[in-house]
This record gives structure tokens, sequence and C-alpha cells, in this order.
């Protein structure tokens, strides 16, 4: 079922007790649309109620590191609210980025949506 209307950037999609977000997009390039997909995903942490969430990277294709510390910033939010972000089917192009910024260790790497899932 989803729990919010699809956005821009985002599909998101409550599985159980866990908030499912798919990006729309295969880049994630220009400084707007980076701000715009942190926000978002801020607020999604904030008004969704849960505490765990999957953060889907299928259609990503590549992405500025200006994003990861948006990435970094949903991780550091979720983690206060004793939550818990996972990232699944992460590109081995993304993958080697998200290595080389060195990826906070609690956030693990799914190759599918259901491994990420079963992980909680």
């Amino acid at each position: 079922m989803l729990s919010q209307p699809p956005s821009h950037w985002l599909e998101v999609e409550t599985v159980a007790d866990v908030a499912v977000a798919r990006f729309t997009r295969p880049r994630l390039l220009e400084e707007d649309t980076v701000q715009a997909v942190g926000q978002e995903l801020l607020r999604l942490a904030e008004d969704t109620g849960c505490r765990k969430f999957v953060l889907n990277f299928g259609r990503v294709e590549s992405l500025t590191t200006a994003f990861f510390s948006k990435l970094v910033a949903l991780h550091r939010q979720v983690e206060r609210q004793g939550g818990r972000l996972v990232l699944c089917q992460v590109s081995p192009f993304v993958r080697e980025i998200f290595k080389i910024l060195e990826l906070p260790r609690p956030v693990a790497v799914y190759e599918g949506e259901p491994e990420a899932l079963q992980s909680f």
C-alpha cells in the first residue's frame, strides 16, 4: 500500500512497519534536485512514523557527492529516532562512490529489496 502519493523523485510504500522509498530518476546530479530529494528524504523520516527505512537505488545510475551528504543526514536522523536505514539495488558505479566516500558502517547495502526487508 502506498503511504504517500508519488513525488517527483521518490515512490514511497509502507511494507509492514518499513518505509520503502524508490528513486524514480536515474540521475541525481543537479544542485536543486539534490536539495529537493534531500528535503524529501528528511520529511519522509519525520512524517511516516516508521523507524525502519529501505532506499531502493534500482533506477539510479549516477549521483553527486552532494547527494551523499543528504544520505548521511538521513542516516543520522533515522539513527537519532532509534531506527535503521538500509540500501538496496545499488549499481556497481554508485556502490563505488559510497565506498570511496565511506558510507557509515551501520548502513547495510543489500542486493534486492526482499533481502533488505528481511534484514529488519
